[in-house]
Order: C-alpha cells, then structure tokens, then sequence
C-alpha cells in the first residue's frame, strides 16, 4: 500500500480567541514554543506516510499564507 501525505499544523495567530480574564503582559506576542503534541503525534506516524509539520503562529503566518503553504505541499 502506497504511503499518505500527512500535514500536522498549529493554528495561525490571526483571527484567535482571546481570554479577557488573562492579563496583557501574560499573553505572549508570538507563540515561539514547539508544538511537542504535534511532534509526538509525527512520531507515530507509520514510516511509510510522509509527514510535514507546520506552525504558523511561530513564523508569523496569516491564515493565508498556511493556506497556500498546505496547496504548495499537495502540488
């Protein structure tokens, strides 16, 4: 059986939910943190499967950009 093509993202910044309860200086600007659940789901990928990861909100990427990034993989 031929392998799949997986993609693994974060969600980018634009457009997030935000906690009015939590104050400012608590919320970081840009989320530079490893997306670890994303990493360890990966990881148990059969190695037959190609996996990509993405993680706009750390490159600073609209919800467009990871749009096209997605198109740009499945070319």
């Amino acid at each position: 059986m031929k392998g799949k093509r997986i993609i693994l993202t974060t969600l980018p910044d634009e457009g997030k939910a935000v906690q009015w309860q939590t104050p400012e200086y608590f919320l970081p600007s840009t989320s530079k943190y490893v997306p670890l659940g994303l990493l360890s789901l990966a990881s148990n990928v059969d190695e037959k499967h190609e996996v990509i990861i993405l993680d706009p909100a750390s490159r600073g990427w609209s919800i467009d950009d990871t749009i096209n990034k997605i198109k740009e993989y499945y070319k």
